[in-house]
């Protein structure tokens, strides 16, 4: 008998007899050991093109011919909102996977304890949203680093879509961990979503019929409010430590979920709810600083992006644009120079054209060199100082908006000229809810504003340019008709 047990002792098997008490390392490389089997005999991997697919079509609406960082960094931290629920209902499938199988899986079998064995499931579902979130951020990131021109990726607002994608998953973890069946996972992903769009829509519903904007947004408490429903753009940022408040009160809540998960198994440990009082009082910091940027703050100066115009001199104008959109800037220039040519010099009309920018008006006319075909109607508005035209207005835009576009002559102007704008028609409240026109007028304007703007383009150069001299401070003020027209 001893010498079988000598024989046992000098086997491949005598470390796991030893003596020696495992040390730290010994439990980092278990639970990591544990963590690639989980990983490796997991099928998470299926769920990556259903997380990965919608998240990039979530984002991919920025402008054509234009990347811009801004918008890939924003479109990253958005796919969160496809990615994090369905990595919830991949935390709750685990959890209750060996429980709904009624076996006892490989990691109930391992020296762990039951909050290791919870951390490599949650660290698990967690890996394949970060790795789904990974591939969108990839993308999008490719498309900046090889076509934006200007500025560059949005660190802090990429970091608040991983925090989502975290939080959102312990929290499909923890619905996993508390109701049983095959139902959960399609419960943890529903509770997901709602818990990143309640504060949006509780908010909509609160703020209806309120004028003081200067409340803070409880929308900005999810990564999705924080980032606001405008995008940022290349003129507009976020305010000074905005977004890293966000990203602290994320953490916070990051860590409020690990430490609800530690509680369900060691509700006696003094470390864990210390570690709770922690990641409370930090989470409750960074929604301070988060609700302290209200509305009205956000809207002002500290929001503005320095940077330094890009101009084109042209016969008629200068057209300046951001660098951002510097691509542009040619075409922008030619389409602005073919509009304004016929009346470059002209009472009130501007020397330079700067593009839109909602943080930093100028005193000159905008316009947006993000869309080709959008010029239209900061530049009418500018040209006759004005937001609604005459028929003999409208002729001469039509006539100017031709020779940028033969193809497309109506720049979004009003359907009915503004002597067909009749009394206004009320509601029972006394609010008005529109106009009454003289349907057959407005359709007899309809024939006689397009054949005078082509009566006017057949006119020879001298002959429109020496018409508009004599009548232009007549036209601009709206007191000319359509038959003061040549």
């Amino acid at each position: 008998m001893s010498v079988s047990m000598s024989r046992v002792s000098g086997s491949p098997l005598d470390p796991f007899r030893s003596g020696k008490a495992p040390g730290t390392g010994d439990a980092i490389r278990s639970l990591l050991a544990l963590l690639w089997i989980e990983i490796r005999r997991g099928q998470g991997i299926w769920l990556v093109p259903l997380m990965v697919i919608p998240g990039l079509f979530l984002g991919n609406d920025y402008y054509e011919n234009v990347v811009l960082w801004p918008i890939m960094s924003d479109s990253i931290m958005r796919s969160h909102i496809v990615i994090g629920p369905l990595s919830a209902a991949l935390a709750a499938w685990l959890v209750d996977r060996d429980r709904r199988r009624n076996t006892r899986g490989l990691i109930e079998t391992m020296a762990t304890g039951p909050f290791q064995r919870d951390i490599v499931l949650l660290t698990t579902a967690t890996f394949w949203g970060l790795v789904s979130y990974a591939q969108v951020a990839l993308w999008y990131g490719f498309q900046g680093v090889t076509e934006a021109t200007w500025g560059g990726p949005d660190l802090t607002l990429i970091a608040v879509g991983i925090l989502g994608v975290l939080i959102l998953t312990g929290a499909g973890f923890i619905i996993g961990r508390i109701v049983h069946g095959k139902f959960s996972p399609i419960l943890a992903a529903a509770a997901a979503f709602f818990v990143s769009v309640a504060p949006t829509v509780v908010e909509s519903y609160t703020q209806r019929g309120i004028s003081d904007l200067s409340r803070p947004p409880i929308q900005a408490l999810t990564p999705w409010g924080l980032a606001g429903s405008d995008r940022p753009t290349v003129f507009e940022g976020y305010p000074s430590g905005y977004l890293t408040g966000g990203a602290l009160w994320l953490a916070g809540v990051a860590a409020v979920t690990i430490t609800a998960i530690a509680l369900m198994r060691m509700r006696k440990n003094r470390l864990a709810w210390v570690a709770l009082a922690i990641s409370c009082v930090v989470a409750l910091s960074g929604a301070d600083r988060v609700l302290g940027y209200d509305r009205v703050r956000m809207s002002e100066e500290d929001r503005r992006v320095p940077f330094t115009w890009s101009c084109k001199t042209t016969i008629a104008t200068e057209v300046c644009v951001h660098p951002a959109y510097e691509p542009v800037l040619d075409e922008s220039a030619h389409r602005i120079n073919n509009f304004f040519a016929p009346v470059a010099g002209l009472a009130g009309v501007p020397a330079r054209w700067e593009q839109y920018s909602r943080a930093d008006q100028s005193d000159v006319a905008l316009f947006s060199a993000g869309q080709r075909y959008d010029y239209g109607y900061e530049l009418a508005t500018a040209l006759f100082d004005r937001h609604e035209f005459t028929a003999a207005q409208s002729v001469i835009l039509i006539w100017l908006s031709g020779r940028v576009d033969p193809e497309s002559r109506n720049f979004g102007l009003l359907p009915y000229p503004v002597e067909l704008v009749g009394t206004p028609s009320l509601d029972a409240e006394g609010g008005m809810i529109g106009y009454e026109f003289d349907q057959e007028a407005g359709a007899s304007f309809a024939r006689e504003v397009p054949a005078a703007a082509d009566r006017f383009a057949v006119l020879s150069p001298e002959a429109q340019r020496a018409w508009l001299e004599a009548n232009w401070d007549a036209l601009r003020a709206g007191e000319l008709t359509l038959e003061d027209l040549p």
